[in-house]
């Protein structure tokens, strides 16, 4: 029973116009990452159905794939079986990222069960829409954190959901409203 999330790359409080990355100490990035981390670790929590392990899929791109890559490892840490599938769309996906950010990429990988390069090396921006797709075909559930916008990455993965038959729940990042079964 996979599940698999889409989702931003920035995860901000309402109305926030600053920094859209999240820093270290009382920052409001973070606490928001924290609000909507608690959502999904007790959304993944329920996942797992009478010990039954569940698969859980993140592409690992900044943002949303992460936050859930991380959760889903507290989960399988706490005792829940699970197991953690990196999809990531080529190997050097992370390349152009900042150095924090490629260290905590490279953190999260060595925690996860199975790594997967959905596509040969290098960048295209479509090799992103082949990892959701990729994603999406083995899941059950996908998990969206998505605010409703009606564009981008995360709206194609959705539609493209929606046209497999997915279920797709969502998390809404900026009201940390989480409803169930949506239809769009």
């Amino acid at each position: 029973m996979p599940l698999m999330v889409t989702g931003h790359r920035t995860l901000t409080p309402p109305g926030w116009k600053g920094n859209p990355w999240p820093n270290e100490g009382n920052d409001p990035v973070r606490q928001q990452h924290v609000l909507i981390s608690n959502i999904v670790v007790t959304y993944c929590v329920g996942y797992v159905h009478d010990n039954t392990p569940a698969e859980f899929i993140s592409g690992m791109a900044l943002g949303a794939d992460q936050l859930f890559a991380m959760c889903a490892i507290a989960v399988r840490d706490a005792g829940y079986p699970s197991k953690i599938t990196a999809a990531v769309p080529f190997k050097g996906q992370e390349n152009a990222w900042p150095a924090a950010s490629k260290i905590k990429f490279g953190q999260i990988l060595e925690q996860c069960d199975e790594t997967v390069y959905v596509s040969d090396p290098g960048y295209t921006a479509w090799k992103m829409q082949v990892r959701n797709q990729w994603m999406v075909d083995r899941a059950d559930t996908v998990l969206a954190i998505w605010s409703g916008k009606m564009s981008g990455g995360t709206y194609n993965c959705i539609e493209y959901a929606r046209g497999q038959g997915k279920r797709i729940d969502c998390i809404n990042p900026q009201t940390l409203v989480l409803e169930k079964e949506i239809q769009l």
